[in-house]
């Protein structure tokens, strides 16, 4: 079950590693990053970032769930709008939701209003007009 389940992480993981291994192209607002914490238990963290159409959320929560295993989703507004379902399932399986923005803009050609308008929008015409 154990090298099941360390299988499984290191797919999950290989299928991500493109997802990260771009050079950031703007700097961050100030923030605190945690990158360690103390434990005695070898731990990984993962994440997946949403697809506009959801088509493979519940294949993810699946393999998760097979695996007992928690992650973070990282969810645009559009996609949340557009399959709130999706959005509950991941919630009632015990896993994180992050904040994705709302149209999934290019962050380093908007300003730091644009950037505060897609982070809190709901989606209404007059917080996000940057496109």
């Amino acid at each position: 079950m154990k090298s099941k389940f360390v299988c499984v992480l290191m797919a999950l993981l290989i299928m991500l590693a493109p997802l990260v291994a771009y050079p950031k192209s703007a700097d961050a607002a100030a923030s605190k990053f945690i990158t360690s914490v103390n434990t005695t238990s070898k731990v990984v963290a993962l994440t997946f970032d949403d697809g506009a159409d959801g088509a493979n959320t519940n294949k993810i929560l699946d393999i998760l769930a097979k695996n007992n295993v928690k992650a973070t989703f990282f969810l645009t507004g559009l996609g949340a709008a557009n399959h709130p379902q999706y959005i509950k399932n991941i919630a009632a399986k015990g896993h994180q939701l992050g904040n994705h923005s709302y149209t999934h803009p290019d962050f380093t050609k908007l300003t730091a209003t644009q950037m505060k308008s897609e982070l809190e929008s709901d989606g209404s015409k007059s917080q996000i007009n940057h496109r």
